[in-house]
This record gives structure tokens, sequence and C-alpha cells, in this order.
């Protein structure tokens, strides 16, 4: 590498990315009737790991990679 090298113009996104070894995605739906709704995901790549869902139907605070696991009894 040349001493005189600069990092300065490297990509924010992939540098968050490879920091946190995770990517987050978010999208929004809208439910526009009560009762049971599917969420279905396929695989497409087998390098790619689904760690966490998160639902928000409001209220949800603000952190670093989402919140703590919860769970369902």
């Amino acid at each position: 590498m040349p001493a005189d090298y600069k990092a300065q113009n490297g990509n924010p996104d992939w540098e968050k990315v490879a920091a946190d070894n995770a990517r987050c995605v978010c999208s929004t739906h809208t439910l526009t009737q009560p009762g049971y709704h599917m969420l279905k995901f396929w695989m497409v790549d087998p390098g790619v790991v689904l760690q966490k869902i998160v639902v928000d139907c409001g209220g949800l605070k603000s952190s670093y990679l989402g919140p703590p696991e919860s769970f369902h009894r």
C-alpha cells in the first residue's frame, strides 16, 4: 500500500455493515383487517442468515441493533 494512501473516500454504508456484522433493513406494511397474518421468507442465497425479525406495532424505542429477544408462551 502506498504511503500516501488515504481511506477518506470510503463507502459509509459498507463500513457500518462491516463494523456491525449485520445489515438492518426496514419495510412498512399496512394491515387493513384484524386477525392472523402470515409473513413468509424464502432462502435465495445460502450465505445469508436471517437472525431477527422485529415487528413494531407502535412504541418501539430506538436501539443499536434492535430490541432484545422476547418470547411468547
